[in-house]
């Protein structure tokens, strides 16, 4: 590593050095000098002045040597991401397994309808959901309480409603199961990355089906479980054995795992990555916003078995699609989806999207999300604008359309685009451009 790399250790300590170095000199040196007025006082300013900025400098050179939400320079300076890279490994992204062509046939009164209990009908009198409203044009957030984890503080979920749920006591619904970083809370999705909206906007312009998004608090006081039973917290138990049964309990959700998807950024990619993989008759798709493919915690744990996930998927191939947003500067983060794309072969398939330069920030994801819900309502055959079922109460019969051909699902016609099948990389192609401004920096 250069001596003056972003991210080294010896730019980090000459920082270090020249701060403690002008603090020294303004608090000692400045006063023995015999200058008066407002030379002295200039002094006096500019000491201050440089005394703070090395030191918040260090500060953010330190933190961002943790974190790369900067790989170097150029991507600091906005030169490094522009362009985004698209692979696909394995399968087609639209797996066609028996419970998915189960889940995805447009029922409204035909096999896969499901009829709802009277707690799932009538929403504002179930006392799970407290704080409905019954008028909600731009959807709605509510705070659950589920219990199985820690103390009631801790056991909860943000869900968010969309616009319709309210409308139709026998419309049945997709699940997007949305992990946040740490440190972090649920309410991340709500602000900065407003996933809410881009959902929203995605429904309306008919790229994705009408979805509801769960949030659970998976971790409590920012401790990072990694969504693992560890550290005295089930975590992982808590989601597959408590929230999961929670949401088909009280809301109206489609029956079947194609219909239900994981979603995360950061350390919360990681859950999403994790849950899809090992669970995969409850979750078929994931979209992993610079997560990683086997657990990091902060002190040092060694891999458990059955959580590195490139093993898993070479032993297990499930029958998932992954879609991945990463910077050909995430480092530590990078590393593990090094060692897991050669492993994904038919019937698991991974699309992933690459920036150059660090996509661990904000503004990346928030950047990259419509683009990764666009590509959910096209290649999760549950998830497609006219797969959605009604109980049969109402409703006549529709056809799914086929997937877009604007999604990294590849064509094997283009020089540029990926096989649809085989277990090899294929060659990259260029995608639109996914900004990445320089605004604000995420969790790990």
């Amino acid at each position: 590593m250069a001596f003056f790399a972003l991210t080294s250790a010896s730019l980090l300590w000459t920082v270090i050095a020249l701060t403690v170095v002008c603090f020294v000199w303004t608090v000692f040196g400045v006063p023995r000098k015999r200058w008066s007025g407002a030379r002295a006082y200039a002094q006096q300013a500019l000491g201050v002045a440089l005394s703070a900025l090395l030191f918040f400098s260090s500060a953010f050179l330190a933190f961002n040597r943790f974190s790369i939400w900067y790989s170097d320079w150029s991507d600091l300076l906005g030169y490094a991401s522009d362009r985004g890279t698209t692979t696909q490994y394995g399968g087609g992204a639209a797996l066609a397994t028996p419970q998915a062509k189960a889940t995805t046939t447009p029922s409204n009164g035909a096999s896969n309808s499901r009829k709802f209990t009277e707690l799932q009908r009538k929403p504002l009198t179930n006392s799970a959901l407290s704080g409905v409203s019954a008028k909600a044009p731009n959807g709605q957030w509510i705070t659950a309480k589920i219990p199985g984890q820690g103390s009631d503080a801790d056991a909860w979920a943000r869900v968010w409603l969309p616009p319709s749920y309210m409308d139709n006591p026998n419309k049945a619904y997709t699940v997007i199961m949305a992990f946040p970083g740490v440190p972090g809370s649920p309410k991340g999705y709500e602000s900065p990355l407003h996933t809410d909206a881009d959902l929203a906007a995605a429904i309306k312009s008919g790229k994705i089906r009408d979805s509801i998004i769960v949030s659970p608090n998976v971790f409590p006081h920012d401790a990072d479980t990694e969504c693992m039973d560890v550290q005295g917290k089930g975590i992982e138990t808590w989601v597959t054995k408590n929230v999961v049964p929670w949401v088909k309990t009280n809301l109206r959700t489609e029956e079947g795992s194609d219909a239900w998807a994981t979603y995360g950024y950061s350390a919360g990619a990681w859950c999403a990555n994790m849950f899809a993989v090992r669970h995969p008759d409850l979750f078929r798709t994931s979209i992993s916003m610079s997560g990683y493919y086997s657990p990091l915690f902060p002190s040092g744990e060694s891999n458990q078995e059955g959580y590195v996930l490139a093993d898993e998927v070479a032993r297990n191939r499930p029958p998932v699609r992954i879609w991945n947003l990463s910077g050909a500067g995430d480092g530590k983060f990078r590393k593990s989806f090094d060692a897991f794309a050669p492993k994904v072969a038919s019937p698991t398939s991974l699309t992933s999207v690459e920036v150059k330069g660090s996509s661990h920030k904000w503004d990346a994801w928030t950047s990259a999300q419509p683009k990764a819900l666009e590509w959910l309502g096209a290649n999760a055959p549950a998830f497609r604008p006219q797969s959605g079922s009604t109980s049969p109460q109402s409703g006549s019969a529709t056809k799914a359309p086929p997937v877009n051909a604007s999604t990294p699902t590849p064509a094997p016609s283009s020089k540029t685009r990926a096989p649809a099948f085989g277990p090899e990389a294929a060659k990259p192609q260029l995608e639109p451009r996914i900004r990445e401004p320089r605004v604000e920096n995420g969790p790990r």
